[in-house]
């Protein structure tokens, strides 16, 4: 993911009183497995937009794909420069369709209403886009890997930004915006993560492993918590956002798991669910964890070697997206409800920070806290159960936090290059299969000293349906 994730967030001030665990095998059946027009067309990052639209790239194959919130069509978009190779995707509020073009260093930007194409070039050259993401106020935040710059694109006036903070080479890799504007972006090479606040143009590096541990996607769930998959280590880390404590916990296929994407979700009991991507060679994966209650399972890819690569989840249908790099395929699940979660009743819901003041010159409203030396107010909400239970998440560490003032680069954009791209559609077909995920008993037993607490999830491997037959 690299995944930017659009749609709504909710945060609570409690969990529901009752709680299920669960202990039994999670059955997902699946919706479909869509083979992309092309084989060996690479499809790599997926996202889901307002409506329920999943969205994806075709890396290798020059596309931007979608299925439909129906699940009975999917359209694949052919962008006009060859070998652009879009890498990233993100969707703002008003269903556009934002991209990264690393093979000729643009952003793209696709009206599904209208058909018509963007492409934004500013005369950079080797940049290395690797992730996008979009604020609430529509607003693009891109990485550029190779130049070690976050770049911040606003659409309305036409105007684009670089931050620069660093002379090392950090590598930034994914992004992801959380609810108060701020931009959470991985540090890929040098082992760590960031946060860009583009209002004071602080950046705030969080130091708490080394290289070796690849930092690659990541997403930030309902409570503003920071989840990120380390490539290198084979971990996941969660960053609680009341404190500066990074937790984590094993993933599947462990160190060589080489995880990519992740998202969250939470199901309806209140508890948030991360689901990320195993690309492992002979046993591919979405691996699942339960972050209230320690409980890990997993879903099996179409094949061993399918390469998992993107993962999203979509709250329209309650379902689980994923793209397969090798396997050339997009594929759904839907779940029981001990996962998926149904709509929550109104009186769960707070206020949105929209109510808030704007930033005045000493305050700045936020949902995060990033130590003493930040110019914030803070504004926390988190859930009890989420936060009594931090503890038994896996290894816990105190992530050092350093604060940069980043220099600021201001360029004005022209309008692009427009034109109407190549559409090709066709009908998907539903797949009926059943596929069974591994829902071992996870409950990690660590303690409030930094212990080692194991989830030990079961080693069941289930495996999906091939879901070709209508």
């Amino acid at each position: 993911m690299f995944a930017p994730r659009n749609y709504s967030r909710w945060s609570f001030t409690m969990a529901l009183a009752a709680m299920l665990v669960i202990t039994g095998p999670t059955r997902a059946q699946v919706i479909d497995q869509i083979d992309t027009d092309t084989p060996n067309s690479g499809p790599t990052d997926i996202t889901t937009g307002p409506d329920g639209t999943i969205w994806f790239v075709e890396t290798a194959g020059n596309r931007v794909g979608s299925i439909n919130p129906y699940r009975t069509d999917i359209i694949e978009v052919s962008l006009k420069i060859a070998n652009s190779q879009p890498t990233a995707i993100a969707v703002d509020g008003s269903n556009r369709v934002w991209f990264t073009e690393s093979g000729t260093n643009r952003i793209g930007v696709y009206t599904p209403s209208t058909g018509s194409l963007v492409e934004y070039n500013w005369g950079g050259s080797n940049l290395g886009l690797a992730g996008i993401a979009v604020d609430s106020k529509g607003i693009v935040y891109f990485t550029e890997n190779r130049t070690n710059r976050i770049g911040r694109l606003d659409p309305g006036q036409l105007t684009m930004q670089y931050y620069s903070w660093t002379t090392s080479d950090v590598g930034p890799l994914g992004i992801e915006c959380d609810s108060t504007g701020r931009a959470w972006f991985t540090e890929n090479r040098a082992g760590r993560f960031g946060v860009l606040d583009p209002y004071w143009n602080y950046v705030y590096d969080y130091y708490y492993t080394g290289p070796g541990s690849s930092p690659y996607g990541i997403t930030v769930d309902a409570d503003n918590d920071v989840w990120i998959t380390e490539q290198g280590s084979g971990l996941i880390s969660m960053l609680d956002s009341s404190s500066d404590f990074v937790f984590q916990f094993p993933t599947i296929n462990g160190t060589s798991s080489s995880p990519r994407s992740i998202d969250t979700f939470q199901n309806q009991y209140n508890q948030t669910i991360v689901a990320w991507a195993e690309p492992t060679p002979g046993n591919s994966l979405i691996g699942l964890y339960n972050a209230d209650t320690g409980v890990q399972s997993q879903i099996q890819a179409s094949t061993p070697s399918a390469g998992t690569f993107g993962v999203t989840y979509s709250p329209t249908d309650n379902s689980l997206w994923s793209t397969e790099q090798n396997a050339s395929q997009v594929s759904g699940w839907f779940y029981n409800t001990s996962i998926v979660r149904r709509p929550v009743p109104a009186g769960l819901r707070l206020a949105s920070l929209d109510l808030l003041p704007e930033p005045r010159w000493n305050t700045r409203p936020a949902l995060l806290s990033l130590g003493a030396k930040a110019d914030t107010q803070i504004v926390q909400v988190k859930k009890e159960t989420k936060q009594a239970t931090s503890n038994g998440k896996g290894q816990k560490k105190k992530a050092e936090v350093k604060k940069s003032k980043a220099n600021v680069q201001q360029i004005a954009l022209n309008g692009g290059d427009q034109y109407q791209p190549t559409k090709k559609g066709r009908k998907t077909k539903r797949g009926g299969g059943n596929g069974n995920g591994n829902g071992g008993n996870g409950n990690g037993n660590g303690n409030g000293n930094g212990g080692n607490g194991n989830g030990n999830g079961g080693n069941g491997n289930g495996n999906g349906g091939q879901g070709h037959n209508g």
